[in-house]
C-alpha cells in the first residue's frame, strides 16, 4: 500500500510539473512575442522619412522608452551597433543574430553591455533608417535587463 501511495504521489507530481512547464513556456513565448510586436511597432510608426538624423533617433529613442526598453541600436549589415540610448550592447554571439537580421528574420538573442550586464536582445528587420556614417540600417535592436525577463516569469521566485 505504501508503495503504491508513493507511485500515485509520483504520478500526480509529474502530471503537475508537466502542466507547469507547459504554462511557463506558454508565458515565456507571450513575452517574447509581446517585446518583438513592442520592437516593430517602433518600426510601423516612425518614418525613415525625416531628413533630420537627430529628430528621427529622437523619436526612435522617444519610442523605445514608453515601451520600457533600456537600451536602443541600430545595427548594419556589417554588423556594427549604433547605440541610440542606454549603453553600448552586444549579442553574445554575434553573427548569427546579424545574419538573421540581414535575411529580415526577427531575432532574439542573449548580450552584454560594456560592464557586463547581461541583456535580452530584440531584433526585427529595418533597412530604412540612416546610421551615423551614412549608411543604411539593417536591423532595429531594442534590449532589457536579463532581470526584467526573470522577474516578469518570477523564475526568481523560490515556491
Amino acid at each position: 500500500m505504501s508503495r503504491k501511495s508513493e507511485k500515485a504521489v509520483y504520478e500526480i507530481g509529474q502530471i503537475y510539473m508537466s502542466g507547469m512547464n507547459e504554462q511557463m513556456s506558454r508565458h515565456f513565448e507571450t513575452v517574447i512575442k509581446l517585446r518583438f510586436d513592442q520592437v516593430s511597432g517602433i518600426v510601423s510608426v516612425v518614418s525613415a522619412d525625416n531628413n533630420d538624423k537627430e529628430k528621427l533617433y529622437e523619436e526612435l529613442v522617444y519610442r523605445a522608452q514608453v515601451r520600457n526598453f533600456d537600451y536602443l541600436a541600430l545595427c548594419s549589415t556589417e554588423g556594427d551597433f549604433q547605440t541610440l540610448c542606454g549603453q553600448s550592447i552586444q549579442p553574445l554571439n554575434p553573427e548569427p543574430f546579424v545574419e538573421a537580421l540581414v535575411r529580415g528574420e526577427q531575432r532574439v538573442a542573449l548580450g552584454s553591455d560594456p560592464v557586463g550586464n547581461l541583456v535580452v536582445l530584440f531584433g526585427v528587420d529595418a533597412t530604412a533608417y540612416p546610421m551615423q556614417d551614412g549608411s543604411m540600417s539593417t536591423g532595429l535592436i531594442a534590449a532589457v535587463p536579463l532581470e526584467y525577463i526573470t522577474d516578469f516569469l518570477s523564475l526568481e521566485d523560490e515556491e
